[in-house]
């Protein structure tokens, strides 16, 4: 009786089911390993379709909000529908300005109604509120514990809990990248 699962190959030579599965099994590891890094950033925009990769930081926003560049050293984040707030995120160097400082200078230029220093676990904040049309102003400027990336939020205090989740990003990232010891930023 003949045996159904072998395959003939040439004269005299037969491979069972066995060996064919381990042959297209290491032909697919092959093809893996040579397609690699197109595999991996297929399935990454899969996986983050609207990411924004910036100065190391992968920035992924949610639906109701739009990344835009406004420099090589900026990103402005805007939300679609809803309160009227941004985020800005930019690079400063290092010239000893705090958030707090930044703060009062915005204070006794603007006259804003308060300024305050938040407290946070990681890194610098400092807030000035105002009252603009009896609407409640916000301006919380923060600076993570790498230093030289300043997040600014500018909006309604409520609208804050809009960019919760991209700001707890970054400063994870950043806080990764300290914890690494890596310094450079690169100018993507």
């Amino acid at each position: 009786m003949r045996n159904v699962l072998s395959v003939r190959v040439g004269p005299m030579r037969r491979f069972s089911a066995l060996q064919l599965f381990l042959l297209a099994f290491g032909f697919g590891l092959i093809f893996a390993g040579l397609f690699f890094n197109q595999i991996l950033r297929g399935w990454e925009n899969y996986r983050y379709p609207n990411a924004v990769y910036w100065q190391g930081m992968r920035l992924v926003p949610d639906r109701n909000q739009k990344i835009t560049p406004a420099g090589v050293d900026m990103l402005v984040v805007k939300i679609l529908q809803g309160p009227a707030a941004r985020l800005t995120l930019f690079l400063r160097p290092e010239d000893g300005l705090t958030p707090q400082k930044m703060v009062k200078a915005l204070c006794a230029r603007d006259a804003c109604s308060r300024a305050d220093a938040v407290p946070a676990d990681n890194g610098d904040r400092a807030a000035a509120n105002y009252r603009i049309g009896g609407e409640a102003m916000q301006i919380l400027v923060i600076r993570p514990s790498s230093g030289k990336v300043w997040i600014e939020f500018n909006g309604p205090p409520d609208a804050l809990r809009h960019f919760d989740d991209l700001i707890d990003s970054v400063t994870a990232q950043l806080a990764l990248r300290n914890a690494s010891g890596q310094t450079a930023y690169s100018k993507n």
